[in-house]
This record gives structure tokens, sequence and C-alpha cells, in this order.
């Protein structure tokens, strides 16, 4: 008998299964005949049956069955189970990349206490951040369920030892398939939603145990399957009506021992208890409040917002912040944590991290790196109708990543017309004031020969490369130096942006201390209109076709390069904001704004070069092609939350001279970036 049956149920997303399909194979620690690997496809539409068939013929522990129609998670997974041949079934999602040790965690885990009927694993989002380590019940959980800890560092302490829950994700976990059967499977009530919830709550009703293991640690893109949140509504009912009245409220209660425990390990200091006494005048109290008591503070809704000013405080490098109290709320509302970077002068709501809070008892809590924060920190208080009372305010601080090297920047740029720029560029880079990080460069140009366009090259303090290429082979050439290079970020530009060493500093700081921030863009997009006439009929509207801008000034994260699939090669221009758009569309990297990064301006189409200009319209055809399920997801939710009777402006807009519904499509998503990513990932 084998060990372990891992049960991949699928659909669509041939791309994703093949990488958790390659990942497995390679890190399972168990030999070939100890483990299997059951691909069930829920009647995929997307060639999955023919891709996988190469797998088969080379892996021999791997089995592939098929629905003939489109049955669901639930129904897919028991299906998967019939055809085990384990011990142990693990389920895996096909959004996943599994570690090096993840199997026998799983099962030293599980096989320790006949008890424990589930072992569940920590994952972690692409950008490093905390996706699950546990899922949590607050007070208001009839309308609200989520994986407590999501969004923090994956090391971060709290989550970091094995403990009990009521549940876990069905993302990956471990149960005997004894068990499995015992408990009749997934409950099939369900459509895509709640399964796994169901399950864990009819071990805990059995009086058995689930742990939550972060030994095992796997990244999760997650809700990648099509129609993942079609049956929502209809999930939440069937679960409440079951256990509406058994489910035990236990978020207050994991995160009160979570502190404590990592507290008396070490691994957690406070800095400060500010809730000792609110008196104090240790922190600064903006808008209407009152004291009911020295450790209570009740803040009134005001038009104007309020928010609580906690002094900045002097930490070594590399630690992090832990931010993190209690509310008590009567109706929902918004809590932020607004920063600044050493490098900005203001707060935005661009530069914070977001909690949801409902009514009844709530925790909060927010982690950021501390090295580049300048100054005091903004609790900010948005969207409450009611009073809420504030019990508990702490500062703590955690060690960070020490596997986490300094951060450095791959700098990539096309001279072709101006090679004043680099000269300025890198006088800028080595000023003392404005050096940034360590930067690697590429220069790269048509013509090593033009006059001038080498003398500017020279610098004994900056790491250049100089590689003569056109237009077609940029992207080819930009993947291979950034995979080279080892660097954290990148920034790709033209000699027409004016870029310098402080914005790399700011574009940094930003990236260091929010990991969830894939690419920072423009904020000053002055070729392209921003008000709320854009669609307004009467109104002269600017040509923001593709035939009408340079390509994009791009700053970037590596790790979500890597994820958006690096620069793509068929694309001789536009590269910069297909990655743009790629990143964004995975839904796993929000974007932020920098004041800077240069000025560009319209263009004449006569003035692009000879081979980009004969094929851009098949560039733009194969951009619009690409990217035109995400583009009308933004017009629509542009249209939805700015602009009433959105098809008849669209319409007149589509009317006007050299405009077309695509065009208006990519100025919608560059015009609203900013709104739609706000709207979408926070």
């Amino acid at each position: 008998m084998k060990k372990l049956s891992i049960i991949i149920p699928v659909y669509n997303n041939w791309a994703f299964t093949a990488s958790c399909l390659k990942s497995i194979f390679s890190l399972t620690g168990y030999k070939q005949d100890d483990f299997e690997v059951i691909v069930t496809d829920d009647d995929s539409e997307d060639g999955t049956s023919f891709m996988i068939q190469g797998y088969l013929d080379f892996y021999s522990n791997l089995k592939y069955t098929r629905n003939d129609r489109n049955l669901g998670f639930a129904v897919t997974c028991n299906r998967g189970a019939v055809h085990a041949e384990g011990e142990y079934l693990v389920f895996l999602n096909n959004d996943t990349r599994v570690t090096r040790g993840w199997d026998k965690s799983l099962v030293e885990t599980i096989s320790k206490d006949r008890n424990i009927w589930i072992a569940g694993a920590k994952c972690i989002y692409p950008d490093g951040t905390i996706q699950h380590a546990g899922v949590a019940f607050p007070d208001f959980f009839l309308y609200h369920l989520y994986h407590i800890y999501s969004g923090a560092p994956s090391f971060f302490p709290l989550s970091d030892y094995e403990k009990d829950y009521q549940c876990v994700t069905g993302a990956c976990f471990i149960i005997r398939k004894t068990d499995f059967e015992l408990l009749s499977g997934f409950g099939e009530r369900y459509r895509n939603g709640f399964e796994d919830v169901d399950l864990c709550l009819r071990i805990i009703q059995l009086g058995k145990r689930i742990v939550y293991q972060p030994r095992c640690e796997i990244t999760h893109y997650e809700s990648k399957s099509d129609g993942r949140f079609g049956s929502m509504s209809h999930n939440k009912a069937v679960l409440l009506e079951r256990w509406m009245t058994k489910i035990r409220p236990d978020e207050i209660e994991h995160f009160r021992n979570d502190i404590e425990h990592t507290l008396k390990s070490g691994q957690l200091r406070t800095i400060k208890d500010f809730s000792e006494n609110f008196r104090s005048g240790d922190i600064k109290i903006i808008g209407n409040y009152k004291l009911r008591n020295s450790n209570e503070i009740i803040i009134n809704p005001a038009k104007s917002g309020n928010g609580i000013l906690i002094p900045g405080q002097n930490l070594d490098e590399g630690l992090h912040l832990l931010i993190a109290g209690e509310i008590n709320a009567r109706s929902s509302g918004k809590l932020l944590l607004k920063y600044m970077t050493s490098q900005e002068k203001h707060y935005s709501d661009n530069k914070c991290f977001t909690k949801k809070i409902l009514p009844g008892q709530n925790i909060f809590y927010f982690t950021l790196f501390s090295s580049h924060l300048s100054g005091e920190l903004m609790l900010e208080f948005s969207k409450f109708k009611d009073e809420v009372s504030l019990n508990k305010l702490c500062l703590y601080s955690f060690t960070g990543d020490p596997q986490r090297s300094a951060p450095s920047v791959a700098v990539l740029c096309h001279n072709n017309s101006n090679p004043s720029f680099v000269h300025i560029f890198i006088n800028s880079l080595l000023k003392e004031e404005t050096r940034p990080v360590p930067i690697k460069l590429l220069i790269t140009t048509d013509n090593m020969e033009k006059p001038g366009a080498i003398n500017y090259f020279d610098s004994d303090e900056i790491d250049i490369t100089l590689k003569e290429c056109t237009y077609n082979d940029l992207p080819a050439v930009y993947n291979e130096f950034i995979e080279k290079s080892g660097c954290r970020y990148g920034i790709s530009i033209n000699d027409s942006v004016n870029l310098t060493g402080n914005d790399i500093k700011r574009f940094v700081e930003l990236m260091e201390t929010d990991p969830g921030i894939g690419i920072i863009y423009r904020s000053d997009q002055k070729y392209l209109p921003f008000n709320n006439d854009f669609f307004s009929p009467g109104k002269e509207v600017q040509n923001i076709t593709l035939r009408g801008i340079k390509d994009l000034p791009v700053c970037f994260r590596i790790s979500a390069w890597q994820d958006a699939g690096r620069f793509d090669t068929r694309f001789s221009y536009y590269f910069n904001l297909d990655l743009c758009i790629a990143i964004l569309s995975g839904g796993n990297w929000k974007s932020c704004p920098l004041d800077g990064i240069g000025a560009q301006s319209f263009i004449n189409q006569a003035s692009y070069p000879a081979e980009i200009k004969s094929g851009l319209e098949d560039l733009r055809t194969l951009f619009y092609a690409k990217h035109a399920k995400f583009l009308m997801k933004q017009l629509i939710l542009s249209a939805r939350f700015n602009y009433r009777n959105w098809s008849a402006r669209l319409s007149h807009q589509c009317g006007q001279k050299s405009l077309n519904p695509h065009d208006t499509l990519l100025g919608s998503i560059k015009v609203h970036l900013n709104h739609f990513v706000k709207r979408i990932f926070n």
C-alpha cells in the first residue's frame, strides 16, 4: 500500500497544474513507489486532457481521471479519493507549488496522534506574505470567515508554530483515507466554496483534532479556477444552516494566545503598550472621541475623519513592526494604517494597510518593515456609522527574515536618441544625498557607433553593462539581464524619462515597506486626461490610444515579473505596458503611484523606429488579444463605480475619429489604474 495519494482537482488553468506537478515530482521526499498523484479533471476546456499526456508517459505514479461534465470541487475531490491507494490522502489545489519537506512534515504531524484527523499547511502568496495560517472565526462570523494573519510576512512569529484550529484550508491538507471515508468525504451540497470548512467542523464535532503545521509551506496563488465564487451565496446559506449555532468564535482567543506564546519564546518584543493608560499623551487622537476610562477610547464618527497618531520609534536595522489591538464596533468600517517612508512628506491612501472591522469585538494587526519609515504612523478609522471603542493598542517588534539579502535594482534603459540622458542619469546616481541602493545598469542602443554615444558610459562606481541591440530584441535581452543580475527590483525606462537616484530610493523604500506592491507607476500621467468628464459628450477627447503614447516606464518587483511570465518576447514595443497589466491581471499584486519618474508626452507615430512602425498594428492586435478579458473587466468596473449611462458615453467616444472600443479600454485602465487596484486587490 502506498503511503500518500496526492489528489489535485483541476478545472482549466493548465499552466498552474503543470507548475504544481513539476514541484511535486521534484520536491516530494518519498520515493516514487511510496506516493501517487491523482489529477481529477472537472471537464476542463483548455486542453488539460491533451497536455497532461506527456506527464502520464513520463511518471508511472501519475493518474488522470476526467468528469464527463463540470461537477464542482466536492464531487471531483471525492471521485479522486475513490481511485486513491494511499494510507493518507493529501488534497492539493492546482494553483500551488510545494517546497522541500512538505510531504513528510504533514505525515509526521498527523501520525503522532490518532486523534489528529487533519494536518494543514502554511500557504504563502507569491509576494512572500501569508495567505493561510489557519482559519479563525470572529465574533461576526455569520457574514465573514477568513484566514488569520493573512498579509503578514511568511516569517511572522504568531504564525510560525504548530497549533490546533477548528478549520484549515482545503488548498493543502492531509487526512487518513479511512477517516475521509467515515466522514463520507466533502459535502456535495456545496459548489466550489466552504467544502473544507464543513469537513473540518464535522471533525471537530466528533471531538477530534485539526492541526496547523507551518513546517509544511507551499506557495498558493489562490482562487484561480473559473467560477470559483459563482455560488458563494448558496454555499454560505448551506454552511450557516448547518453550523450557525455550533461554530465557536475563536479569533480573539487565538490572537491573545499567539501574542503570549511569542512573547514568552522571545520571538516578539513589546515596544509600548499604549492601552495601559490612554491618558498619558503617548498617542495623539484626532477627531471626535471621549474616554470611558483610562484604558478605553470611544471614537465617534466624524466627516473630517478620525485617527490616532502613533509616534515614531528608533529600531535596529532589519526589525519589523507589529501594530495590534482590539476594537468593539457597532457597525462595520475600515481601519487604515497610513505610513510615510523617509522620502515622503505626507500621508496617502495609496501608502496604507487596510483591515475590515465588523460589528462586535475585533482584533487588528498590521506588520511593516521599519527600516524605511519616517516619523509617526496614522491609524485612521474610516466609514464607521456608529461609535467605535478602542480597548487595546500595542506596538511590538520582531526579527526579519535572516536570509533576506540587501535590496538591489536592475535598471534597464534603451538609449536610442538621447545620449546626454545617460550622463545626467549617472551623475544623479553618484550624488551622495540621493545615492540609491546598489544598481546594475543595462544600457542598450541600436548603434554603439553613434557620435557621442559611448562617451558617457564609463563609471567606476556603478555596475554598467552595454549592449547593442534593436527594439525587437529588447524583451529577450532584458529578461536575460534580470535573470543574471540577482536583483530584487527592476526598472525599465527609455531615454525620455527623467529618472533620478532619489526616485529610485523612494521606489525601493515603498517596495520594501509593503511586500504586496508589484509595480509602481507614475502618479502624474500628464499625457492622459484625469477628470470626471472623460466620457462626457461634448467634451474634447484626447487621443489616448496606443498610437499616441510611448511605452510606459515601469518599476517592478522581480518576483512579480517572474509571476507575470517575464517580459513577453513577442512584443518589440509596449512590453512595459504589457508587463504592468500582466502583473495586475494575475490578482496577486497591487500597484502604487509615485510622483516623478520623469515626464513623457505624446509622440507622432512617424517618429517610431522603422521596425516598430511596420509591425505596430500587429503589436496592438496582440496586446488587445492577450488582455481583452482584464481590460473589459476594468472598463465595466470603471463605468459601474464612476459614471452614469456609461454605455451611451462609451458609444459616443467610440464614434470619435481614430478611436475604437479597445483604445478606450486601454485609456480607461490607465486613467483609473489606482482606483481599480484599490477596489479589486485591497
